[in-house]
């Protein structure tokens, strides 16, 4: 890596969509962008990873390799009148993806109870003349899965009693190392459901399950009401009781009243 003397301000190429660091950043291009400037003061030969170019092929913006990570070097600084990346569209999704990917983590944020095994990278220094026993906690429970260290990586393979999900603590003979995440298999998350033929179908072999279909007119609270008591006839019964009630009052009124006015007329 040098310093660049003498240089001018130069438009960057376009980025390279097959480059995995743009992968899912770009939508369908119709035109050509507008791409930002920028005077390099840094210039460098090979590196591990080329993210942005100028036009003429001098890298803007290269990864390199350090340790477990990435290193990103700009060729410009991003203060106006050397760089105009910073006011740039291109600026945020850029600057995310270097967060994100400068430091690669192997532990998940949550593993299947249902996964055979966990790969982690090992944790915690070695004891010397101390066996080395990984443990899952959770709570009072502790599980001990069968651990191998294998090209630099510690597999564990989940024991078949472990299936309460949940946040287990890793622990290396009783000091905990880190918290992994366990969760169910993602069929319990299966949003899929059947319709009322399908279940009627399903039970019925079971002449005690009963498959109640909502909507329409009747609630599934009438259609049960209805199937165990029956059609309420209260009502009707009420309603024929006061009708006779009331045409036995009219016949008592207006039949006395004619029998008074039968004598007169005679």
């Amino acid at each position: 890596m040098r310093w660049a003397t003498g240089s001018t301000a130069q438009e960057l190429a376009v980025p390279n969509q097959q480059n995995p660091f743009f992968k899912d950043v770009f939508a369908q291009q119709t035109r050509q962008p507008d791409m930002p400037r920028a005077t390099p003061v840094l210039s460098w030969g090979r590196s591990t990873t080329d993210v942005l170019q100028f036009r003429d092929g001098q890298p803007f913006l290269s990864g390199f390799r350090s340790g477990q990570g990435m290193v990103y070097v700009f060729a410009s600084p991003l203060q106006a009148g050397l760089s105009t990346f910073a006011e740039h569209p291109l600026f945020v999704p850029v600057m995310y993806r270097l967060a994100t990917l400068s430091k690669s983590s192997e532990q998940l944020p949550a593993y299947r109870l249902t996964n055979r095994a966990v790969v982690l990278r090992p944790l915690g220094a070695p004891t010397s003349g101390a066996e080395q026993v990984y443990k899952l906690r959770n709570d009072s429970n502790s599980y001990v899965p069968a651990q191998q260290l294998r090209n630099g990586r510690l597999y564990l393979q989940l024991p078949a009693p472990m299936r309460q999900p949940g946040y287990y603590q890793l622990t290396l003979n009783d000091k905990v190392l880190t918290t992994l995440a366990f969760n169910v298999d993602k069929k319990e998350s299966e949003l899929a459901q059947y319709s009322a033929e399908e279940l009627r179908q399903l039970t019925a072999a079971y002449p005690n399950v009963h498959v109640y279909e909502a909507g329409g007119e009747r609630s599934a609270a009438q259609q049960l009401a209805e199937e165990r008591n029956g059609t309420p006839l209260w009502r009707y019964c009420l309603v024929g009781a006061l009708l006779c009630l009331l045409g036995e009052v009219l016949v008592l009124r207006f039949g006395q009243r004619r029998e008074r006015l039968e004598p007169q007329a005679a």
